[in-house]
């Protein structure tokens, strides 16, 4: 190639060179505008905001809404100040991000209501900007078989009117809020009452509702269990009140769910009249009475007084409970149809004569509690014929067994005579004392 045609090709090279650079620098730069609610362009008019050229300065403006203020103005993050007309101008260098909020002016609250509760007054208030002091009416809108559990306004309890509304003025930010509970009904059987809490509708009880149930005792007959919806609720150591000549249990159930109650009794046993009953300090006592048949003493009683049953000829039976610690003298005195009797675990003393004249008692069961036995406490049962007397007996007085004709065994647990057992314990019996045995 000659020399000139390469200065040529050169030269042709570099012209096209610059000619390109000056194309490229002709090219100008654009950026994205991004603007939150709230915010407008004023100017330049019909800007693309995905496409503002590098160096417009861009004229915004916050339009802002009724009764409130502007909480925060930021561009890029950062905090920026409106001028007198919220405007703000900005010239374009990068990518920008405009964004701002509002709070309310103050003077002005926002209501917050849950589920099931709307604004009966006034009508079209919004809820976000309420004038303080303002007068406000809510009504709750209570579910099908459902019940208000709790409405609470700023986190305490509060109560409803009549017709589930509810009147305040608002002076500050405010929050309501309901809770609703389900509904469930009782049904109650014969002899069985509702006790508290008074004034339910047992149609419409609000579940995990505790109630206390009143069960009557019937004539001549015994409480023997409550049935749910016709099953067996085994309830254990049932606890009888008596007042005002009447006797009754009072039991407490949580209302988990629907249901029924009813009650059985036993037929052959009879719980002694209300009227014989006396508190004491720390329980009841069952006095004097006319008894016969098969008794079953409830276990509120922890006292049996003094010749409570004597005389009652017709008593075939008792069952005494374990709640029982006391036992007066001649308290089964002339018992004549008594045949057997299981003294309770938590007494101590059997007082004197406390079985006199129990003509057909053959079987007496004295528990480990027992320490005491007082004179003649069994003096003429003469269809006793053998006895056992437990080795914590420490105490024993004098002709405890005199005229038990048919006595001839006594088996004692202790290995010898105790120190203080009367030395006449035993006189006008003729059984034999076998020491050193167990319980049979």
């Amino acid at each position: 190639m000659k020399k000139t045609e390469i200065v040529k090709t050169v030269f042709i090279l570099f012209f096209i060179g610059v000619l390109f650079l000056s194309c490229k620098n002709d090219v100008e730069k654009t950026f994205k505008l991004t603007l939150s609610s709230g915010v407008k362009v004023v100017s330049p008019n019909d800007l693309n905001l995905d496409s503002v050229k590098e160096g417009i300065t861009v004229t915004l403006e916050v339009t802002i809404p009724e009764n409130k203020e502007v909480s925060s103005f930021t561009v890029n993050g950062e905090k920026n100040s409106l001028d007198a007309n919220n405007q703000y101008d900005l010239t374009v260098s990068s990518d920008i991000d405009v964004a701002v909020s509002f709070e309310n002016k103050v003077g002005f609250y926002s209501l917050s209501l849950s589920e099931g509760i709307d604004v009966v007054s006034p009508s079209g208030v919004d809820l976000n900007t309420i004038q303080g002091n303002t007068e406000i009416t809510v009504e709750v809108t209570i579910p099908t078989n459902q019940a208000v559990d709790s409405f609470t306004f700023n986190g305490s309890l509060e109560s409803l009117d009549e017709s589930n509304r509810y009147t305040f003025n608002i002076s500050e930010y405010t929050s309501i809020v309901v809770s609703f509970v389900n509904l469930v009904s009782l049904t109650l059987g014969e002899n069985l009452e509702l006790v508290s809490p008074t004034g339910l509708d047992l149609n419409s009880i609000p579940e995990n509702t505790e109630v206390i149930i009143k069960i009557g005792i019937e004539d001549n007959k015994a409480f023997e269990d409550l049935y749910k919806d016709g099953l067996l609720m085994n309830i254990e150591n049932p606890q009888y009140v008596f007042e005002s000549g009447e006797i009754f249990i009072n039991y407490t159930i949580l209302l988990d769910s629907s249901f029924g109650l009813s009650v059985k009794y036993f037929d052959t046993l009879k719980i002694p009249q209300a009227d014989k009953y006396e508190a004491v300090t720390g329980g009841v006592k069952l006095n004097q009475g006319i008894y016969a048949g098969n008794l079953l003493v409830p276990n509120c009683v922890t006292e049996i007084g003094a010749s409570s049953f004597d005389g009652c000829s017709s008593l075939s039976s008792i069952e005494i409970p374990d709640s029982v610690i006391s036992i007066g003298n001649r308290c089964f005195k002339g018992c004549s149809s008594l045949s057997s009797i299981d003294i309770p675990n938590n007494l101590s003393t059997i007082e004197e004569y406390t079985f006199l004249n129990c003509s057909s008692l053959v079987s007496v069961n004295i528990p480990d509690s027992v320490e005491t036995i007082n004179d003649y406490a069994f003096r003429t049962c003469p269809g006793l014929k053998s006895i056992f007397i437990p080795s914590n007996v420490s105490l024993i007085g004098e002709s405890i067994f005199s005229d038990c004709g048919a006595l001839n065994t006594i088996n004692c647990g202790a290995e010898s005579q105790p120190d203080g057992w009367d030395s006449h314990w035993k006189d006008g019996c003729s059984a034999n004392v076998n020491w050193g045995q167990t319980r049979p």
